[in-house]
């Protein structure tokens, strides 16, 4: 086998090693207090949380929870949402969104009239 061949096949590896190592945790809050999500999310900045639907049978259900803006795209910000978790049907977490950057230029004062 040629160095180049080994050369690549040593940056894929290295490449997929490094990708996993990057994975953001994920949970069932649905085994957890609503006080241990979020304590996770605030540790970890942001999480996959991962659960079964209760409409639809077997249906899991999973999104990517955050501590605050900071962990979201650049053209998102982060808004209230909920899980449920072991003591609560709706553990107060946030959720990145597309912002609106109509709604953000609109001068309040103008449509107060």
């Amino acid at each position: 086998m040629s160095s180049i061949k080994r050369l690549m096949i040593v940056a894929g590896l290295l490449a997929v090693g490094v990708s996993a190592a990057n994975a953001e945790p994920r949970y069932n809050p649905r085994k957890m207090t609503c006080e241990a999500v979020q304590d996770v999310i605030r540790a970890h900045g942001a999480v996959t949380l991962r659960y079964n639907s209760t409409r639809v049978k077997n249906l899991p259900l999973y999104n990517r929870y955050v501590r605050n803006s900071y962990f979201c795209d650049t053209n998102e910000t982060a808004v209230p949402a909920s899980v449920p978790t072991a003591d609560r049907d709706r553990c107060p977490v946030k959720v990145c969104e597309q912002r609106d950057f109509e709604r953000d230029r609109r001068i309040p004062w103008l449509l107060d009239r």
